[in-house]
């Protein structure tokens, strides 16, 4: 790829990164209630908005899971070192992504009716509807009409 698009920006799958994130979560000697405190604590990381506070938020990440040592050197090690600018907003934003950054179209559909179910149930209704439309579309594509 890098031959064809040399200046093109590969990013990585947020929805697998989170997936593996939590399993790995999943295998510490903790509660479940623990669980949604350590998610909780890797979301409002991995939505750092600036490079500038980038250390500030890996900082409160850390301090979060300061009881699971073993999870936040996993979690350094394996994503954050290597591969930050590949999934963290800060970097993310600085590349054209149309707010996609799962690399399947039903995924990331999917994590958007997640999102926007927090709002009111009549803007719901137009979330779904939007969705289905755009599966639609994706498989009308697929199907060549």
């Amino acid at each position: 790829m890098k031959t064809v698009f040399p200046d093109a920006t590969n990013l990585s799958c947020q929805f697998h990164i989170d997936k593996n994130v939590k399993a790995k979560c999943k295998t510490l000697d903790a509660q479940k209630n623990a669980w949604g405190y350590v998610m909780e604590a890797w979301g409002s990381f991995v939505h750092c908005p600036c490079e500038s506070s980038f250390d500030e938020y890996l900082k409160n990440f850390e301090m979060a899971c300061s009881p699971w040592p073993m999870f936040v050197d996993y979690v350094c090690q394996t994503w954050v070192i290597p591969h930050k600018e590949k999934f963290v907003k800060a970097w993310t934003n600085k590349v054209m992504h149309l707010g996609n950054t799962t690399t399947n179209r039903y995924q990331y559909c999917f994590l958007f009716v997640l999102i926007c179910l927090s709002v009111d149930l009549n803007e719901n209704v137009v979330i779904v509807y939007m969705m289905l439309y755009i599966s639609f579309v994706g498989l009308r594509v697929l199907i060549g009409h």
